[in-house]
């Protein structure tokens, strides 16, 4: 049986059709394999997902919150009302992610990330950021950070 917060990744990427709503806070999950995943409400705050593979994975309402996804893959993954304020996610492919309704804010997130994913009118964005939609649809971005 599976004990929240006592499973290694091994285990995690082994027990992927059961994970939805499960607390996997702060674990470390570097490299995990969790594609086409039923992540749904999980609890993933705090945790190090540094190139893990979550491509096409559902993450509806998952706190990914102050998390360590630097070169993760969330191609065509739905983070929809997701909560992923804070969390670092340098290099992570975010291509086709529907990101409605989630929370960006505090979130190390870059314009050219954004473009390639599917947010709403109800997405929070970074403060480093201004969006502004030019129709249903469509939206430009603008970043206020200093370029390196």
């Amino acid at each position: 049986m599976l004990e929240d917060r006592k499973l290694q990744r091994r285990e995690v990427e082994a027990a992927k059709d059961s994970l939805a709503g499960k607390d996997l806070s702060n674990m470390n999950l570097n490299g995990a394999d969790l594609d086409n995943c039923d992540l749904k409400g999980t609890n993933l705050r705090g945790a190090d997902l540094v190139a893990a593979n979550f491509r096409e994975s559902k993450l509806i309402g998952a706190d990914l919150s102050e998390a360590n996804m630097m070169a993760a893959d969330f191609a065509g993954a739905d983070l929809t009302g997701a909560n992923l304020a804070g969390s670092s996610v340098k290099v992570a492919n975010f291509t086709g992610a529907q990101l409605g309704g989630a929370d960006l804010r505090g979130s190390s997130f870059t314009c050219e990330q954004l473009r390639t994913a599917r947010l709403d009118k109800a997405t929070r964005i970074p403060g480093h950021m201004t969006l502004t939609w030019t129709s249903d649809t469509t939206f430009d971005l603008e970043s206020h950070q200093e370029k390196s």
